[in-house]
Order: structure tokens, then C-alpha cells, then sequence
């Protein structure tokens, strides 16, 4: 095999597996962001109640319109579940954020009306929101050090 063809071949394996690489980081990144807008973690303390609307009010979705919520709400807002069934469902969004932002680009948001209010003026998780927002860069970081530590590279 002449020279020119075997670098091209490398040339291709290198890209494909950077563009692997990317997508690992990028749901790295979605779940632990995900993580620390809802149950909390180093990045954010987490939503401030474990129960009800703003912590059933998250939503992520896609360029594509796919969408995940965490949890299921009625007709007027109000949660359709007990408050240890909502607590057990947040992992598992968790999870599937994960992996729906290894396929394709995502935004995480939530619809709630209060949520800036809450994220404001609440007495012990002040700014939860804005804590994780001014800790992005972290959080990628965190996920380029996951991805690299485990080899996690294929989709």
C-alpha cells in the first residue's frame, strides 16, 4: 500500500475517532450540567425543592425537536406523581440526557414562571442557576478528563 494511502487511511480513523471523542464529552457534559441543575452536585447545589413543578420543569431538547422532561406534568402544572416516585425519575432523565447529547446538540431549560424567582431569592440555594451557568468551563473540562480516563470513545 503506497504511502499517500496509508496516511489518508490514518488521516480518516484520526477524524473519526475525534468526532467520536467530541460527542462523549459533549453528553459528559449534558449529564453532570443536568445533574447539578437538579439534584446537585460540585457545579451546583441543584434545584431547591425535591418535589413539584420547578424540579419536574426541567426540559431538554434537541436542533431536532426531540425532547426529555423529567417529569410528567397535568393540565394545570401540577405534578402527577408521589414525591418519591419524582426523586427516583431524576437518575434516569439524568442518564438519558446523557446519552441523547452524545447524538446530537442539546439545550437544557425549564419553562417554569418562578424559577428565576426561586433562583434569586431562595434562603439557602441562592443563585442555583447562575452557579451552574458561571461553572460551564468547569464542567466541559470535567468531561474531557472523564472521557480521556475511561477511554469512553464510542457511540
Amino acid at each position: 500500500m503506497p504511502r499517500q494511502q496509508k496516511f489518508a487511511m490514518t488521516l480518516r480513523a484520526w477524524a473519526t475517532d475525534a468526532k467520536k471523542q467530541k460527542a462523549a464529552v459533549r453528553g459528559e457534559a449534558a449529564g453532570i450540567l443536568a445533574e447539578a441543575l437538579t439534584v446537585g452536585n460540585r457545579f451546583g447545589p441543584g434545584t431547591p425543592v425535591k418535589t413539584g413543578r420547578l424540579l419536574s420543569g426541567w426540559t431538554v431538547e434537541s436542533r431536532d425537536g426531540q425532547r426529555l422532561s423529567v417529569g410528567t406534568q397535568g393540565p394545570k402544572g401540577d405534578v402527577r406523581d408521589r414525591p418519591d416516585q419524582q426523586r427516583a425519575r431524576v437518575p434516569r432523565w439524568i442518564q438519558r440526557v446523557r446519552v441523547m447529547a452524545r447524538l446530537r446538540d442539546v439545550r437544557i431549560f425549564t419553562e417554569v414562571p418562578y424559577a428565576q424567582y426561586v433562583d434569586e431569592g431562595h434562603p439557602t440555594k441562592r443563585q442555583f442557576i447562575t452557579k451552574v451557568r458561571n461553572n460551564w468551563g468547569a464542567i466541559v473540562r470535567l468531561a474531557q478528563r472523564r472521557v480521556k480516563m475511561t477511554g469512553r470513545i464510542d457511540t
